[in-house]
């Protein structure tokens, strides 16, 4: 009897997990070595989400590892035009994040340029109105973020402003065959990376605040020089 019921019990519950489109995937690592013995690294994920009535769908995903902790996780809801996140463990960049230095690019404002990883967000959000996509975060003290991309008629333009006042930018296109990179910080780093192909060779210039390189290289029958 008791075998029933709890056979029940799961039916039931993978049939709400289904209802919800919840899927799990994990990893799980054993070793021995003669040091340090047994050891293993066990995490599983949980993903679902859920299409609601207003046109947003409603998702989440939570990781856990053998101890129990979790170690990541968000939860969103979303729509075509606008999203929001809430990051269970604080993830990601900030919405000042514009991307990495550029090359020849000095390191730049943390929050606007590099990896981001000083101002992970706890919020995040985004919407999206008259070909701009406006961004805003807060980290776990609270501190804000914001930013915008567009596409200005084939320019790519991004722009990042912290609570601080850091700001940054970067804008990247063509022009007459040139594809062109230029970004600023408000610590007075910039650079300008630019590179084209003339005459069956690729040119590249890369000037900025640490300096600048030129570089050239072209094909000669199996091997390049550069």
């Amino acid at each position: 009897m008791k075998r029933i019921l709890l056979t029940s019990t799961a039916l039931v519950a993978f049939a709400g997990a289904a209802a919800a489109d919840v899927s799990f995937s994990g990893t799980a690592e054993f070793s021995y070595n003669t040091e340090s013995m047994f050891a293993q690294s066990v995490e599983i994920t949980a993903a679902g989400s859920q299409a609601l009535n207003n046109g947003y769908t409603a998702s989440a995903s939570l990781t856990m590892d053998d101890t129990g902790a979790i170690s990541a996780g968000d939860i969103t809801v979303s729509s075509d035009a606008a999203s929001i996140s809430y990051h269970i463990t604080p993830d990601g960049n900030g919405a000042a994040h514009v991307g990495d230095n550029l090359s020849q690019m000095s390191s730049g404002e943390t929050a606007v340029f590099g990896d981001g990883t000083a101002t992970d967000a706890k919020i995040s959000g985004s919407a999206t109105m008259g070909g701009a996509t406006i961004r805003a975060s807060l980290d776990d003290g609270g501190v804000y973020e914001l930013g915008v991309s567009t596409d200005l008629g084939g320019t790519a333009l991004n722009v990042g402003m912290t609570q601080a006042g850091a700001f940054g930018l970067v804008m990247s296109g063509s022009a007459s065959s040139v594809d062109y990179s230029l970004g600023f910080a408000s610590d007075n780093a910039y650079a300008l990376n630019a590179s084209t192909t003339a005459g069956g060779a690729d040119l590249g210039l890369n000037f900025g605040s640490d300096g600048w390189d030129l570089s050239a290289s072209m094909p000669l029958g199996v091997a390049t020089v550069g």
